[in-house]
């Protein structure tokens, strides 16, 4: 799966980037930015796991995974903190993507939302963040600087989750 899911030997196409534009062509199609991307996307997840998702249901990672092994009747775990489990894992791989090309804001648009509701951030930097997603997305071609912008963007909403009480409930 691994080898299938960041293809090292596959060349992207650098002129379709949106997000790594600013990093110009040559480190681009690097082997060595490739296995950096794959590196951060694991210690991400890793850390998801260990920090983030087990304050959602107040617990520890080897109480959640032993529950998670058990059959029950009822669960603790609400269908919100599901999805920002899941949106948070996907919103890893797609900050630590080796290209996202236009169609991809399609596949992560609708988990924006409960991210940056999750995320804590003060009620003005919220509409501010989506719209600079929103904006980087609708340059064509993308430039240096929206790219950068969607990067900024993304560490703002990955480090709100990060950052998210232990106390918040969103449902």
């Amino acid at each position: 799966y691994v080898a299938r899911a960041f293809e090292y030997t596959r060349q992207f196409n650098f002129v379709w980037t949106v997000n790594w534009r600013f990093i110009g062509d040559r480190v681009f199609a690097s082997h060595e930015w490739a296995l950096i991307l794959a590196a951060a996307h694991i210690a991400l997840l890793v850390a998801l796991a260990v920090v983030v998702w087990p304050r959602l249901s107040h617990s520890t990672l080897p109480t959640i995974v032993r529950q998670g092994f058990t059959r029950r009747a009822h669960s603790d775990v609400s269908a919100t903190e599901v999805a920002v489990v899941v949106f948070s894992a996907n919103f890893v791989g797609i900050v630590c993507a080796r290209s996202l090309h236009y169609q991809f804001y399609a596949w992560y648009a609708h988990m924006l939302p409960l991210l940056l509701v999750h995320a804590r951030l003060p009620l003005v930097a919220v509409p501010v963040v989506w719209l600079v997603i929103e904006c980087a997305w609708n340059v064509f071609p993308s430039t240096h600087t929206s790219s950068l912008a969607l990067l900024a963007a993304h560490i703002v909403i990955l480090v709100g989750i990060f950052r998210a009480p232990t106390h918040a409930k969103l449902s």
